[in-house]
């Protein structure tokens, strides 16, 4: 055998001792794998744990799992806390798309992680390990179905369509936002169950006319589609006419899901900036105009629950008459004395 062949039937074997599988690969986020460190993590989260490792008595809980696209993993799970055994908590959330033969891992000190490299349109595995100090702990595997092509989804009508106008820049300005105020996990709002509604992207239009004629809102770039949280800016049509505006879920990051049933989110609103109370700046704003009402010790009672004006140091006079007797009465606010009534 030459000398070149030989060197290249080398280098071959040593390539097919050192390979490791594709999918592994993503295991260099959580570390090196080989348990020859306490806190590296298994290649296979439900099999055995390294030298020196060992599962504690508290449990893994809350491990709710979902797709985050085609071809990734997200979940979320509840905080873990096995007491002082060490000085900080690692979870590593684990995802296949093989039935368990391969795993991807993505280390987090968070409550939730995304894992990529998945194949789509499978169903995915889930499981979740956690470390503090030598001890670990791990949670109950979690399968997530495959995205249904046929799968029709809008977004919650908790979501928010924000329209504000502009007196700078003469133009209004309009963006989706979620209801992101759910802590519970059984909410449709809540970030673990609803990341297939937080993808829908929506175009923005509006009309004086009753749709008439209309405006398409778009950005310098072309586009008419719009994600949560992007805004996009159109001057108004007519300046003293009222606008009206919707926002219309027209299509997904996640090619396979429906959104054409979805019914637009609607707005009215005048080209107006909306005026600020200065009393919510401050009350001792020169502009803030103190509300003044007649109290428990009034000397007459107020007819309606209508601001008094400030009282100012101008004074009148009436006539009190009682019989054939009669009084004047100056003040700034004149009443007859008892038993006396005004002429």
């Amino acid at each position: 055998m030459k000398r070149t062949e030989a060197l290249i039937v080398a280098l071959l074997v040593f390539a097919n001792i050192f390979s490791v599988p594709a999918q592994a690969v993503e295991l260099t986020t959580c570390g090196s794998g080989t348990q020859v460190n306490r806190l590296d993590p298994p290649l296979n989260p439900t099999g055995e744990l390294g030298s020196g490792m060992f599962f504690g008595k508290i449990p893994l809980t809350g491990l709710k799992g979902s797709k985050y696209n085609e071809t990734s993993a997200y979940a979320t799970w509840d905080a873990w806390n096995p007491g002082n055994v060490g000085t900080l908590e690692t979870y590593f959330l684990y995802a296949s798309s093989d039935g368990g033969s391969t795993w991807s891992c993505a280390r987090t000190y968070a409550l939730s992680a995304k894992v990529d490299g998945m194949t789509s349109g499978v169903e995915l595995q889930v499981i979740l390990l956690a470390n503090k100090g030598n001890t670990w702990a791990r949670s109950q595997l979690v399968k997530v179905p495959p995205i249904n092509p046929t799968l029709s989804i809008c977004p919650p009508k908790t979501y928010e369509f924000d329209i504000t106008y502009s007196e700078a820049l003469k133009a209004f300005f309009m963006v989706m936002y979620p209801h992101r105020t759910s802590a519970d996990p059984n909410s449709p709002n809540f970030a673990g169950l609803s990341q297939q509604y937080q993808f829908i992207k929506y175009s923005y239009e509006a009309t004086v006319d009753n749709w008439k004629t209309k405006v398409i809102g778009r950005d310098s770039l072309g586009s008419k589609a719009f994600s949560l949280g992007e805004g996009i800016w159109i001057k108004p049509l007519d300046s003293n006419k009222p606008h009206t505006f919707r926002a219309i879920p027209t299509s997904s990051e996640l090619s396979p899901v429906d959104t054409t049933k979805c019914s637009p989110f609607i707005r009215t609103l005048l080209p107006k900036a909306k005026k600020t109370d200065p009393c919510s700046i401050s009350v001792l704003d020169p502009n803030c105009n103190q509300e003044i009402v007649a109290g428990e010790n009034s000397d007459s009672a107020v007819p309606d629950a209508s601001p008094l004006k400030t009282p100012t140091s101008s004074k009148s006079t009436i006539t009190c008459a009682k019989g054939k007797l009669t009084k004047k009465v100056t003040a700034v606010k004149p009443l007859c004395p008892t038993g006396y009534k005004k002429k």
